[in-house]
């Protein structure tokens, strides 16, 4: 899983959209995924270094399902895929 679309973000898709219970409807989401697999498998997201990414997510709920986050590092630059120099 990654994260929900953000106002923003021009690769989520030409037909999709942000909607404004997107960030609670990807914690119910996360929850039906760890209930289906229950603790047989280990549950976790790919995301954003980028804040607005992270805005779009519940990090206090998320916590409690997702076993880790695997942080995509190459949003450390000063755009996606943007220049050379990280913009920490």
């Amino acid at each position: 899983m990654e994260y929900p679309c953000i106002p923003t973000d021009t690769a989520c898709g030409p037909d999709i959209k942000p909607g404004k219970h997107d960030k609670e409807n990807f914690v119910l989401l996360m929850k039906e995924f760890k209930k289906l697999t229950g603790n047989s498998l280990e549950l976790s997201i790919a995301t954003s270094a980028t804040e607005d990414k992270a805005k779009a997510l519940d990090f206090p709920e998320l916590n409690k399902i997702l076993d880790f986050y695997n942080i995509m590092d190459y949003d450390f630059t000063s755009g996606s895929w943007g220049d050379e120099y990280t913009g920490h």
